[in-house]
């Protein structure tokens, strides 16, 4: 890990105390989009204390017990796609700018082993920076909007990806998305979109799969058989 001259203080970090511990994140908001994505807004703290490893940025995963919902960066509907010290609603990022990744973009920043469970994963979001020394030494709070395509059960904030797992935080959003994906679910809605298993939008066609997306968000698997 490229971060060796603060390996010390890291250790010293974690024999003592467990680091961020009082991070928290909630959901302030939730839209439903025309397109049948959803925008989240979040309003996040981030603990962070002297003895904790530099802070390089943290993450949100989108989880789902059926196909991976897909974030959108830079779509119709809004995502904040980078974060700085005027973003912020207490605390400093010392100049530092945090910006949004997703996908094979996921820690192209950072470059740091730590953060290579994520990478290339496209249900999750990175804001991270590629500052040699960290981007802020004490507590932070913001809020951000983070659009998705698809069903989410849960979401995971990884506070602080450089803490060794020590700032993993979930919750869930009360949603069943195996339930979205009923056979019954299309009885008097309106078809808005069809998307393939990637979420990209198509024509259907003859014995190949895909989804109907319905105007109030819930999603339908179909495949139109021709004999």
């Amino acid at each position: 890990m490229r971060k060796i001259i603060f390996l010390f203080l890291f250790l010293v970090a974690v024999q003592h105390s467990k680091a961020c511990d009082n991070s928290t994140f909630s959901i302030a908001n939730q839209t439903v989009n025309p397109d049948g994505s959803t925008t989240y807004t979040f309003d996040i703290t981030i603990d962070l204390g002297a003895l904790d490893a530099p802070f390089f940025g943290f993450t949100l995963s989108f989880n789902s017990s059926d196909m991976p919902p897909q974030i959108v960066i830079g779509g119709t509907y809004p995502t904040t796609n980078s974060i700085s010290d005027a973003g912020l609603e207490c605390g400093s990022l010392n100049g530092e700018t945090l910006t949004a990744l997703s996908g094979a973009d996921i820690n192209s920043l950072n470059n740091d082993s730590d953060w290579s469970v994520y990478e290339g994963l496209s249900n999750v979001i990175s804001y991270e920076d590629g500052s040699s020394f960290g981007s802020a030494n004490s507590d932070i709070c913001l809020s951000i909007e983070v659009t998705v395509l698809g069903c989410v059960e849960s979401i995971e904030f990884n506070a602080h990806v450089n803490n060794g797992g020590l700032c993993i935080y979930n919750l869930t959003t009360g949603k069943d998305c195996a339930a979205g994906l009923s056979e019954n679910s299309s009885l008097d809605k309106t078809v808005i979109h069809a998307v393939d298993f990637m979420g990209r939008e198509i024509t259907p066609e003859p014995n190949v799969p895909f989804i109907l997306i319905y105007e109030d968000g819930t999603r339908e698997k179909k495949m139109e058989i021709e004999k």
